[in-house]
C-alpha cells in the first residue's frame, strides 16, 4: 500500500466528481488517516459532507480554492484531494470568531497539542475564512502555543474563483465560515520542511505610510499626503489606473533581512488604499516590481531538490493573485512543471493570503514537503 494517494477531477457535476475522486483514493484499499481537499466549484458542501460519511475515520481539512492544481493536473475548475494512510499522527482543531476574538477558543489548540507527547517532526497546516481580517489574529493565537514548541505554522486564507461567493473552510464534515481550522501533522517517517517563494524584488522606493487604519488594512497617507496620489505619482500612473497598476506592484516590509510582501488592493474615491494584509503607521515598505521569475525558480528547485524522495509529497499553497500574475505573463505552465519537478506528488490550494509561523503575506508561494 502506497503511503499516500493524490486525487483530482475537472469533473463539474458534484457527483461525477466526488465518485471519480473517490474511485482513485479506493485503490489503496485502506482508510486514510488524513484528507486535505479544496474545490473550485460549488459543491464544497458536497465533498466536506460525503467525504466523511465515506472515510469516518479519518481527519478531513479542506477549504475552496481560486485554482485546482496538483501532481496530477490543474484546471479553473474540479477538486484536488490528498489522502494520507500511514506515516502520520494528527489532530486537528477549529478557532471561531478570527475576526475578533480566536483566542477565545485556545481550548481546542490546547486539546489538539495534548495529543501529542512529543513535537519532533510536528507542522500546523490551516486553512481560514478570507476577508475576515483576522489573519494576524489567528497567527498570533498559533504562535503562543506553538513557537516554544517548535512547530512551524503553514496554510492560507481560503480563495474562490467567484468573488460574488463565500470562501469556505470545513473541519470533518462540517462547513464554517469566520474560522480556522487546523490539523496538527506529526511526520512518523521522516523530516517536514517549509520554505517561502517571492518572486518580486525592490524598486528602490520607499514610502512610510503615516495615517493606517490597521484593523480595517486601509492605508490613507504615504508620507503625510494621500496614499493614492503618492502612488500615482511614484509609478507615473493616472489615478484611473492605479488599481490595476498595483496589481503587479505590491509593497514589502523587510523583518530581520526578510521581504514580506502585500498587496495593494482597491483604491477608493477618497484616496485611501485597501490592503490584503495588515500594515503599521510609520513603518517602512519598499515598492516592488517582479524580479526574473525564472531564475526565481531555479533557487527554489536548488533548494528543494534534495527533498524529492520516493515516499515524500508536499503541499503547495500559492497566491490567486499570483497566479493571475503568472498567467498573464504566459508562466503559469513553467510555473507547474516546476512544481513537478520540486514533487512527483503534491496538492495545491491558492487563496487570498499565504501564512507562514507568524507571517501573514500576499503574492508569495509556499511549500511544506514530508520525507
Amino acid at each position: 500500500m502506497k503511503r499516500f494517494c493524490v486525487a483530482f477531477t475537472r469533473a463539474q457535476e458534484q457527483e461525477d466528481a466526488f465518485n471519480e475522486v473517490s474511485q482513485q483514493l479506493d485503490k489503496q484499499k485502506a482508510c486514510p488517516k488524513l484528507i486535505i481537499f479544496n474545490t473550485t466549484g460549488d459543491y464544497f458542501w458536497f465533498f466536506s459532507t460525503n467525504l466523511k460519511k465515506k472515510y469516518s475515520d479519518a481527519t478531513i481539512i479542506g477549504c475552496t480554492s481560486s485554482d485546482n492544481f496538483s501532481s496530477s493536473g490543474y484546471d479553473k475548475t474540479g477538486a484536488g484531494v490528498m489522502a494520507i494512510y500511514s506515516g502520520v499522527d494528527v489532530a486537528g482543531g477549529i478557532l471561531f470568531e478570527i475576526h475578533r476574538h480566536p483566542r477565545n477558543y485556545m481550548v481546542h489548540l490546547k486539546r489538539a497539542i495534548s495529543h501529542f507527547s512529543s513535537f519532533e517532526n510536528t507542522c500546523c497546516l490551516e486553512f481560514m475564512n478570507s476577508f475576515s481580517k483576522g489573519e494576524e489574529l489567528v497567527l498570533d493565537t498559533f504562535a503562543s502555543e506553538f513557537e516554544s514548541r517548535g512547530i512551524p505554522v503553514i496554510g492560507c486564507s481560503a480563495g474562490t474563483p467567484d468573488l460574488t461567493k463565500p470562501t469556505l473552510v470545513s473541519l470533518d464534515g462540517i462547513v464554517y465560515q469566520d474560522s480556522c481550522v487546523f490539523v496538527l501533522i506529526k511526520n512518523l517517517n521522516g523530516s517536514i520542511h517549509t520554505y517561502k517563494e517571492n518572486i518580486f524584488k525592490k524598486m528602490g522606493i520607499s514610502i512610510v505610510p503615516t495615517d493606517v487604519d490597521c484593523d480595517e488594512r486601509i492605508i490613507y497617507e504615504f508620507d503625510d499626503k494621500p496614499a493614492a496620489d503618492v502612488l500615482s505619482d511614484v509609478l507615473d500612473v493616472p489615478l484611473e489606473k492605479l488599481t490595476d497598476t498595483l496589481s503587479i506592484h505590491p509593497v514589502g516590509k523587510m523583518n530581520s533581512g526578510d521581504l514580506q510582501v502585500t498587496k495593494l488592493g482597491e483604491v477608493h474615491k477618497d484616496g485611501s488604499i485597501f490592503c490584503y494584509s495588515q500594515v503599521y503607521n510609520h513603518t517602512k515598505l519598499e515598492l516592488l516590481e517582479l524580479d526574473d521569475v525564472p531564475e526565481i525558480w531555479n533557487k527554489t528547485l536548488t533548494e528543494l531538490k534534495g527533498l524529492k524522495k520516493k515516499d515524500s509529497f508536499m503541499i503547495g499553497v500559492n497566491c490567486a493573485s499570483r497566479a493571475q500574475i503568472l498567467k498573464q505573463k504566459n508562466l503559469y505552465d513553467i510555473f507547474y512543471k516546476n512544481l513537478t519537478l520540486i514533487s512527483s506528488n503534491f496538492l495545491g490550494v491558492s487563496g487570498y493570503g499565504e501564512q507562514i509561523n507568524t507571517e501573514n503575506l500576499n503574492q508569495s508561494m509556499l511549500y511544506l514537503i514530508f520525507d
